[in-house]
C-alpha cells in the first residue's frame, strides 16, 4: 500500500510525486530490511506493529547498517506508518518516537579551479591511464582510460550532479537546450 502510493499508483496528477527509480529501490530496500528483522512478518498487520517490533527492527539495523543507513530505513518506515494514519488506520505511529543516530558531516570536500579542472581534462589521455600492477610475482597492465570520462566529468560538474546520477542520464532525458532529470 505505502509503495503503490509512492509509486504514484491511483493518484490524481496533482498529488503525484514522480520519485526517481532510485529512490523508489531505495524506500523499497528498507522495507525489505524491516520485513527480515520481524520474524512473524508473514502475519504483521499495520495496527499490530508497536514498540516491540520497532525493538527489533532497530537491534537488526544496529547490528548490518553504519548509521545514515539506519536513519534512512528509520525514516521510511516512520513515513510509511505516518502515511497509514493519513488513509484512515485508526493507530499511533509506533516509530515517532525513535532517536535518530549521530552522522559526522563530511567536512573533507575538495574543490578544484576551473583552470586545475582544465588540466585534468588535458592530462587524461589514453597513455596516462596505463597502470602497471605487481600481483602474485606477475605485473599486470591496466587501463583505467575511458574515451567518454572527460564528457562524464564536464557533466557532472556544470550539472551539479553526483556521479551515479549523472550516469542515469540518458539521451532521452535531454528536451532542447536542457535536461529532464526527475530527483527524489
Amino acid at each position: 500500500m505505502y509503495m503503490d502510493w509512492l509509486e504514484d499508483d491511483g493518484l490524481p496528477s496533482q498529488e503525484k510525486k514522480n520519485y526517481s527509480e532510485g529512490h523508489l529501490s531505495n524506500e523499497a530496500s528498507n522495507i525489505l530490511s524491516f520485513k527480515k528483522s520481524q520474524p512473524n512478518y508473514e502475519l504483521l498487520r499495520v495496527q499490530d506493529v508497536t514498540r516491540v517490533e520497532v525493538g527489533l527492527f532497530h537491534d537488526y539495523l544496529v547490528k548490518h547498517f553504519a548509521n545514515a543507513t539506519y536513519n534512512n530505513k528509520m525514516n521510511t518506515m516512520k513515513y510509511a506508518f505516518e502515511h497509514f494514519i493519513e488513509v484512515g488506520y485508526k493507530i499511533k505511529n509506533p516509530f515517532s518516537k525513535v532517536k535518530l543516530k549521530h552522522v559526522d558531516k563530511k567536512t573533507n570536500s575538495v574543490f578544484i579551479e576551473l583552470t586545475d579542472f582544465d588540466e585534468l581534462k588535458e592530462i587524461t589521455t589514453k597513455e596516462n591511464g596505463v597502470v602497471f600492477e605487481k600481483s602474485n610475482a606477475k605485473i599486470k597492465r591496466k587501463n583505467f582510460f575511458r574515451d567518454w570520462l572527460t564528457d562524464f566529468w564536464e557533466l557532472a560538474l556544470y550539472s551539479g550532479g553526483r556521479g551515479k546520477d549523472v550516469a542515469k542520464i540518458r539521451f532521452s532525458d535531454v528536451k532542447d537546450d536542457h535536461f529532464e532529470v526527475n530527483n527524489h
